[in-house]
């Protein structure tokens, strides 16, 4: 009886060791270069802090299916040779991973594995930007850039930070919007700076983009309302004859100027010597590059011209769109002599006429109030 019992725990110990045996060698340290991680060896595999594993020039290392290779915060994959993630495999970067960009090969297509990094992103809070900004991320495509899918839409950051894993060799995508009130079109997004571990991240087509070529921390810009406001254009007129002057030297050399979202502008115009008995009239425009010849627009809107202050100087009280300045009827001083006296040589015929005709009237014994007067 004894003998069976001590048979059965013998059999039961063995029962109970087996998983225990399984279960430690489903993890394992990778220390050195190893041309291929099987999951026959271990299906977690781990590069620790403070290692750097190098596949060399000329070699390759292969994450094979069912395996995942972990490269820790503090450790390093340095490719001088080239890693494949086969598919089924996994390689997530909390590390460092050098070379990336050339050597490693990953994400391509469904025959291929999947290779991502972690992307630390701070909370709002630590920048002031609590409730100033709503954050998303998004990975795709270098030409995904017009129409990207932002999966991780407004992510919850406001007061904790979050680690998410994106692609690696693929485009990462951050808008950081800054919240409007209202109807408001007041601040630009461009002007809330994203940077990657450091290095500002470039914007365009509304949102910052950059190739994902390891893991990184995210930062922002502080918050800072005046730098953030909108920019509108000006366009300043330059014609012979004259030129226009924002009250602080502003001038557009024949292109634009730009004022922030609400701020007033001022300008005058300065007639040239031999231009200054023209009549001329100052139209204040909203919009920009405006292709309607300036007499039909002002005639359709029906505008009134802009009246000067005591000064001199015509104002935009609050900009907050783009506008277009007009200076009509600046001619040189010779013409407007020519036409003087034409109108002078019409007006004093045009008399002659009327006392020629009055006297006619008197010599008749047509006695008028015109001729009365005259």
């Amino acid at each position: 009886m004894k003998k069976t019992i001590s048979v059965l725990l013998a059999v039961l110990m063995i029962v109970m060791c087996v998983p225990l045996t399984a279960g430690a060698a489903t993890t394992k340290n990778l220390t050195a270069f190893q041309a291929t991680l099987s999951s026959t060896e271990a299906s977690q595999w781990i590069i620790p802090a403070g290692v750097t594993v190098t596949v060399p020039n000329g070699s390759s290392m292969s994450i094979q299916d069912g395996v995942t290779l972990t490269v820790a915060e503090g450790g390093t994959l340095n490719l001088l040779g080239s890693c494949n993630v086969l598919e089924g495999g996994t390689l997530l970067v909390d590390g460092n991973i050098i070379n990336a960009a050339a050597k490693l090969h990953a994400n391509a297509d469904a025959s291929w594995g999947v290779a991502k990094a972690r992307i630390r992103f701070p909370a709002l809070s630590d920048y002031g930007l609590r409730e100033k900004i709503r954050v998303s991320v998004a990975s795709g495509n270098a030409y995904d850039d017009l129409n990207p899918s932002f999966i991780y839409n407004n992510i919850d950051i406001d007061t904790a930070g979050q680690d998410l894993y994106f692609p690696l060799n693929k485009m990462l995508f951050i808008k950081a919007e800054v919240i409007e009130q209202g109807s408001e079109n007041k601040y630009d997004d461009q002007y809330q700076l994203v940077y990657l571990s450091g290095v500002e991240v470039p914007y365009g087509q509304g949102m910052h983009s950059i190739m994902l070529g390891n893991a990184g921390d995210i930062s922002f810009s502080e918050w800072d309302e005046e730098a953030c406001l909108r920019q509108f254009k000006i366009e300043i007129p330059a014609k012979d004859g004259y030129a226009v002057y924002g009250r602080y030297g502003e001038q557009s050399l024949g292109s634009a100027v730009y004022l922030k979202y609400g701020k007033p502008f001022s300008f005058r115009v300065d007639v040239d010597p031999d231009y200054d008995k023209s009549p001329y009239a100052v139209y204040i425009v909203e919009g920009y590059g405006i292709n309607e010849s300036p007499s039909n627009l002002i005639k359709n809107l029906q505008l009134e011209p802009a009246a000067p202050d005591a000064d001199g100087y015509y104002t935009i009280p609050s900009v907050k769109s783009d506008y277009t300045i007009y200076v009509l009827g600046v001619i040189d001083n010779a013409t407007v002599d020519k036409v003087s006296g034409i109108f002078e040589m019409v007006k004093n015929v045009f008399d002659m006429i009327v006392r020629f005709f009055k006297q006619l009237l008197g010599m008749l014994g047509i006695n008028t109030a015109a001729n009365a007067d005259g």
